[in-house]
């Protein structure tokens, strides 16, 4: 779960909200043969205030389709695991915003 915003007089326009899982390993390949040695997982999203008027936490499901499935802490901090959460829009105003919040294990 994550808190991504507090209630708000205006409203987000089109807000979104990604979160990404790095991690360090054995990475992969691209088809130009250069090794890129970082991983990056999407982390599926659930939120029901599309408007962000209320507080909004977003949750995510552990389940076997998720990359934090089977982990433990010490197991992604082995990894050096890093899970990236952006929240971006617009306001009523039309100015766009974005933040960025990092999580380690």
């Amino acid at each position: 779960m994550f808190r991504v915003a507090d209630i708000r007089k205006r409203t987000a326009i089109a807000p979104k909200v990604h979160a990404v899982m790095y991690t360090w390993g054995p990475g992969h390949t691209t088809a130009e043969g250069e090794h890129i040695p970082v991983l990056v997982q999407q982390i599926t999203l659930h939120y029901l205030d599309a408007t962000l008027l209320l507080p909004v936490v977003v949750e995510h499901t552990v389940d076997e389709r998720s990359p934090l499935y089977g982990h433990t802490s010490a197991s992604l901090e082995a990894l050096g695991a890093e899970i990236v959460v952006t929240f971006e829009g617009t306001s009523e105003l039309g100015d766009t915003f974005m933040t960025r919040q990092s999580y380690l294990p």
